[in-house]
């Protein structure tokens, strides 16, 4: 396959094909993809020659010398990706490549705790029961498994399925027991505050609950307003009552003054 097309950059004009050659020979010259595969082609070839010298240079080297890539480390810079990100789901982190769709998930609560991350997924071609998800800037990584599918009737139950299914509970079960924990100890932060700022124990107050016309304040302040007036009308009834007694009290001891009761008793 010719891959000379035109004018070069230090050869001689002279020496160009003429436009004639380049018609006739126009489907036989590659385009940019054909160039780019057959340079991979290329180096495969020559990566194959070499295999052999390499795996024997390598078993020369002394062991102090070798560097062991961990699991992360193969995953970030030996694999592959698919361009875009992932975002865990009810299933857990989908994960499809020629349709060929695979559920990956983590017994690991960082990841759980992490749901809203949108994960760059590294796999291997060759390998694909094993996934690294990694965040945008490469602080967060979690190896993933293929998400294991249990057999639909009883009867075909494995005990490696019964083992899969019990993991599968136990972490169910630390992580509800995780969020109790959470949940008790939030309350009890909430209930020492509360102790300390009796007025935020106010459920308007905390929730800055509206009414239809999306007013929170002038309901708010209604509420203060109308305590405020309840506990004047008790006190003006109160004044009433008091100063109706005294007045009662006045006239009887105006009355006592005036009227002698015991001339009318000795009258008989």
């Amino acid at each position: 396959m010719p891959n000379w097309s035109g004018f070069g950059v230090t050869s001689r004009k002279e020496s160009q094909p003429n436009a004639q050659w380049l018609n006739q020979n126009r489907h036989s010259i590659p385009t940019r993809e054909g160039v780019i595969k057959q340079i991979e082609r290329i180096i495969q070839i020559e990566r194959n020659k070499k295999v052999e010298a390499y795996r024997a240079a390598y078993q020369e080297l002394p062991q102090e010398e070798r560097l062991i890539l961990t699991e992360q480390e193969y995953f970030l810079n030996l694999c592959e990706t698919t361009g875009r990100t992932n975002r865990l789901s009810h299933e857990g982190l989908v994960l499809q490549i020629d349709n060929d769709k695979r559920v990956y998930d983590s017994f690991e609560p960082a990841f759980r705790k992490n749901g809203h991350v949108d994960w760059k997924i590294m796999f291997d071609p060759a390998d694909r029961e094993r996934v690294m998800a990694v965040n945008s800037d490469g602080s967060l990584r979690f190896i993933l498994k293929e998400k294991y599918i249990q057999p639909m009737a009883l009867r075909d139950r494995s005990e490696e399925d019964t083992k899969q299914l019990t993991a599968t509970r136990e972490f169910n079960r630390a992580i509800k027991q995780n969020a109790l924990d959470v949940f008790v100890e939030d309350a009890n932060v909430i209930d020492e505050m509360l102790e300390r700022a009796p007025e935020l124990n106010d459920t308007l107050q905390k929730l800055i609950l509206t009414d239809n016309h999306g007013q929170h304040k002038d309901n708010r302040n209604a509420i203060r307003l109308g305590k405020s007036q309840r506990l004047l009308a008790k006190q003006v009834e109160k004044e009433e009552r008091e100063s109706l007694r005294t007045q009662e009290e006045e006239h009887l001891a105006y009355l006592k003054d005036k009227v002698d009761i015991n001339s009318y008793l000795n009258a008989e």
